[in-house]
């Protein structure tokens, strides 16, 4: 893929939700993401279509935004791959800024990294959860079950994916740490589109 420059890019989305929002209307009922729950079991899957998905990821970020998530908060997540997973990633990076954290890594690793980009929350999973308050986490946590219990009684979140602007920062990304301890490294939302074609 040929990295384009700003002015070839006219007319292109530049933030993430701009390029999500036009492959729901270019693909509708599509196929975007499909996930396999139980690797045993490759015939049963959790399938989002394209249009799905952007329902999904705007009730996230509905979801954030009511807990008072804005341009330049920071929304962590330390959590196994799954559909979910991107929904909070996409979700929370509309609504603010997004960080991925490994979740193998050690509580005092990852409470290092909440405090290093000031992290309003951090979504995990329960027993990750009961280890960074052991560890004295300050930043609060919501456990990813119940964000996804509450995104039905979102609103539709939608607009809140075009609310980012193409130089804002959409996330952190912690690198591979394979000399010390992991670096944090920061996309805008221009960076992550940035070898969008038609």
């Amino acid at each position: 893929v040929t990295a384009l420059s700003a002015q070839s890019r006219e007319g292109q989305p530049t933030t993430s939700g701009e390029l999500l929002v036009a492959a729901a209307e270019r693909f509708g009922d599509r196929i975007a993401l499909s996930f396999l729950p139980d690797p045993a079991r490759p015939d049963v899957s959790e399938d989002y279509s394209y249009r799905r998905l952007v329902d999904s990821i705007g009730r996230a970020a509905s979801w954030f935004r009511a807990r008072g998530i804005n341009r330049g908060d920071v929304v962590a997540y330390a959590l196994p791959n799954s559909a979910m997973t991107h929904i909070v990633l996409w979700g929370a990076e509309a609504a603010g800024t997004v960080m991925a954290i490994n979740p193998a890594l050690a509580a005092a690793q990852i409470i290092g990294l909440l405090k290093a980009v000031d992290a309003r929350l951090v979504v995990t999973t329960p027993a990750l959860a009961a280890t960074l308050s052991g560890d004295g986490c300050a930043v609060e946590t919501v456990l990813v079950d119940d964000l996804a219990a509450g995104l039905e009684r979102q609103p539709d979140g939608t607009a809140l994916l075009l609310e980012p602007k193409r130089d804002d920062l959409a996330s952190f990304f912690c690198t591979g740490g394979t000399t010390g301890a992991p670096k944090v490294a920061m996309r805008t939302h221009d960076t992550e589109t940035g070898n969008v074609q038609a």
